[in-house]
């Protein structure tokens, strides 16, 4: 049924009338004229009210009502429905019935739209908040198994206890690089150890001033020989949140520690030349003590470790010239510091500290298990607030806004894309219990590659924090060849002077010299090192990273380079590896024959 729309009278103002005349008529239902259509239904009758409009000013009776009832009007003189006649049934009148006013639309399809809408977006709020849940578990579920497994993860797990300064080896190796002064020569060219070994090979014209470079720099190799005998490592960084925010451990000084390791092993190559192989055996062990300690714990990270792998090279490359003419003897020398042969002792441990690689190895487990918890405290951060997306994308400028819409809209997606990352970092943690490179090569964990836009914008550690590490697991092999070599080389060497000649095989050399024969950490068999006694140029070589054995060859393009990269990897044992002139030399050559 329409619903009831009441005519609201008011008064209307008139001409001027007698005196007591009223100014306006008062409605009356009651005598209202009642026009009823037989041929009308109840539901359609209505109150007809008299149109004024023609005469407004007719203030009669009406003909059709008792005397002296005056007309009703209405502002405008406009007909006004009054009641339907059911209606006015109910209230005690027969009324007659005019058209019914329409009633306005109540745009029903915006309700139902707007209903819709607001389902809508509960349900994306449950799915979001159901899926954030969901991904929070399954990453600290995996934080926890982890743990559980005794694996550092969080920042916590790598704060080191306090280490007093005099037990500290990297207290001493910080201190060193400020008491060391640089060698220079020929036109201000610096002196690298490489480039000694070259003028030791020829001319030796700079024996002289390398004598006075290890003289000057005394206290300097000093502290490094006093940072050999501590075994606890702390470079005291600073391990609060942000770790985004920190600079990686010992960078600031790693040019230092390159520095004190060509300087040691120049120190090395005087006393070797000067005839004092104990003091050049001495400082052999204070070069691999400083890689040991750059890549000790807590603040080993990868770039620590690759750091360690380079100083440790430059210490095997300085292992070769002086093996071939090394003294040995059974006796403690009780002659002066400045001459004397070294120690069977001495050797034993040098030996030992190069094939000593479970240092080695657990420093390659920890520096991926420090990147794990590199991106468990970026993720951690970047979801409280601590750092944005800016620090993340190398400088580029972030809004606020941005990062906190994109943490709440993709967040979950970036936690799952955490536990991936995870993952990875803790398959290439593992690659060091291979035992070669090509097994490391099949175990190590591929690379996630997500493909399409969404999938890059829902994996940001997947697509920024995760680089291929196999060109730095291919290097940690590099350098266990390399100090197995060195090793070898040194045992054949004892065995040399113990008995006139070096053995003809290595199987010679255990049990007095070697406990067990190094394997070739390229060969895919696990065979061992390869050695060739008779050759024109004695070698003890690897296969290298083909893996095929092609008789000890290494010829480069030019005559003075080794090419191992593509061939075998060798030691050469009479300490004649071919080697370029050093440029500095050829200006050095060229200023004195322009002088004359």
């Amino acid at each position: 049924m329409p619903r009831l729309q009441q005519a609201r009278w008011v008064p209307r103002p008139c001409r001027p009338c007698p005196r007591n005349a009223p100014s306006w008529r008062a409605p009356s239902l009651a005598r209202l004229a009642l026009h009823t259509n037989p041929t009308d239904t109840a539901r359609e009758r209505t109150i007809s009210v008299p149109d004024e409009s023609r005469n407004p000013d007719t203030r009669g009776p009406d003909p059709a009502s008792p005397a002296g009832v005056p007309r009703p009007v209405s502002p405008g003189g406009a007909r006004h429905p009054v009641a339907t006649a059911d209606q006015a049934g109910d209230r005690g009148g027969g009324l007659t019935e005019a058209p019914a006013v329409p009633i306005p639309p109540r745009f029903w399809w915006l309700k139902r739209l707007s209903t819709a809408a607001l389902v809508f977006l509960l349900l994306l709020v449950g799915v979001r908040l159901w899926w954030g849940h969901v991904a929070e578990s399954r990453l600290q579920a995996k934080i926890a198994e982890y743990r559980a497994a005794g694996q550092p993860v969080l920042l916590e797990d790598f704060r080191p206890e306090p280490i007093p300064d005099e037990e500290n080896g990297a207290y001493f190796l910080m201190l060193a690089p400020a008491k060391l002064t640089r060698l220079r020569k020929a036109r201000d060219v610096p002196l690298e150890p490489g480039d000694f070994i070259w003028d030791l090979q020829h001319d030796r014209q700079h024996l002289e001033t390398v004598r006075q470079f290890v003289q000057s720099n005394a206290e300097a190799l000093r502290l490094v020989h006093e940072a050999r005998s501590k075994t606890a490592t702390d470079w005291t960084l600073n391990w609060s949140a942000p770790v985004l925010a920190l600079p990686l451990p010992n960078v600031a000084g790693h040019a230092g520690q390159r520095l004190l390791a060509k300087a040691t092993n120049l120190a090395a190559l005087h006393h070797h030349v000067t005839g004092n192989d104990a003091e050049a055996v001495e400082s052999l062990r204070d070069a691999l003590a400083i890689g040991r300690h750059i890549d000790g714990r807590p603040g080993v990270f990868l770039i620590s470790h690759l750091v360690r792998m380079g100083t440790d090279t430059l210490t095997v490359h300085t292992i070769e010239p002086i093996t071939a003419g090394l003294c040995i003897t059974d006796n403690v020398s009780t002659e002066s510091q400045d001459a004397g042969p070294a120690t069977r002792a001495q050797v034993r441990v040098l030996i030992q500290d190069l094939l000593d690689e479970a240092d080695f190895a657990d420093a390659w487990t920890h520096c991926f298990f420090a990147k794990r918890m590199y991106l468990v405290d970026t993720m951690q951060q970047l979801f409280q607030g601590g750092v944005g997306l800016s620090g993340m994308m190398g400088g580029a400028t972030v809004p606020a806004l941005v990062d906190r819409a994109a943490v709440l809209l993709v967040g979950p997606a970036w936690k799952l894309d955490a536990i991936r990352a995870m993952k990875y970092y803790t398959g290439f943690a593992k690659v060091s219990a291979a035992p070669s490179w090509p097994a490391a090569a099949a175990a190590a964990p591929p690379l996630p590659e997500p493909g399409s836009l969404p999938e890059k914008a829902a994996a940001p550690w997947s697509q920024i924090m995760l680089p291929s590490f196999d060109l730095a697991c291919r290097s940690h092999f590099v350098a266990l060849a390399v100090r197995r070599l060195a090793a070898t080389a040194l045992a054949i060497r004892s065995y040399e002077l113990d008995h006139g000649q070096r053995p003809h095989s290595l199987a010679e050399l255990v049990p007095d010299y070697l406990t067990s024969v190094p394997l070739d950490p390229f060969d895919a068999d696990n065979g061992e090192l390869r050695y060739l006694p008779g050759a024109p140029s004695p070698l003890l070589y690897s296969v290298s990273l083909n893996g095929v054995d092609e008789g000890g060859k290494f010829a480069g393009d030019t005559p003075d380079d080794v090419e191992w990269l593509t061939q075998d990897l060798p030691f050469f044992l009479n300490g004649d590896r071919p080697q370029r002139e050093p440029y500095w030399h050829a200006a050095s050559t060229q200023a004195v024959e322009d002088d004359e």
